[in-house]
């Protein structure tokens, strides 16, 4: 019984392939949070103290309503209306059940980036949200160091600025460029290469060297 002879004319293109899937990969990681696969319960928590950030002036200007939407979308919630009539009456009790939540899950350096990056979205930082970030610091437990250098990340994004984005990575980087790269870097760094090369820097850093107490 003779056999079939493959269609040589169905021919494999690798670089088609590569093509197709970057364009999905490009629709589907759009703006994706590292905290998106958390539990719903924990992401309303996480949302309701960056929607608190925005009221600690008594003004929630509509460019901070535009960066709300952006982080709800990339945290897989549908709406924000919930969440501002929840600040509107916010309890204490309630407060410090989303701050407890924050800290179990050890997103503070998560919630301190949005923070800063929300706060500054209408201008620079007011004094009513600076005082509401520090005492948000305080409260989970975020290193001074910690918050320092994620001001010089945040700075990086705000100013789309790739050199302050390299200084930030020598440093000790709460967070690392890798994890945010969808949600807030692709604007910065464009190409595979230089994500790469930041990555590499965060390989290569070698470790701070203990001080030792006499």
């Amino acid at each position: 019984m003779p056999t079939k002879k493959t269609n040589t004319n169905m021919v494999i293109q690798p670089g088609k392939l590569m093509e197709a899937m970057e364009a999905v990969h490009e629709k589907l990681s759009k703006g994706i949070h590292p905290l998106k696969r958390k539990e719903p319960a924990f992401k309303d928590d996480y949302f309701l103290l960056l929607t608190a950030m925005a009221g600690a002036d008594n003004d929630i200007d509509p460019r901070e309503i535009k960066f709300l939407k952006y982080i709800a979308s990339s945290l897989g919630i549908a709406q924000i209306d919930f969440f501002l009539t929840l600040c509107a009456k916010l309890s204490a009790s309630r407060l410090e059940t989303a701050i407890r939540s924050v800290k179990k899950e050890a997103a503070a350096p998560y919630l301190i980036l949005d923070a800063l990056i929300l706060a500054s979205s209408d201008g620079p930082i007011k004094e009513h949200e600076s005082q509401f970030l520090g005492l948000l610091a305080d409260c989970i437990e975020i290193s001074y160091q910690e918050v320092v250098e994620l001001i010089k990340l945040a700075s990086a994004i705000i100013s789309k600025s790739p050199l302050k984005l390299k200084e930030y990575s020598k440093g000790t980087q709460p967070i690392k460029p890798s994890s945010i790269h969808s949600l807030y870097l692709k604007q910065i760094i464009g190409s595979d290469s230089q994500i790469s090369e930041h990555i590499a820097i965060t390989k290569t850093k070698s470790k701070p060297k203990k001080s030792v107490r006499k």
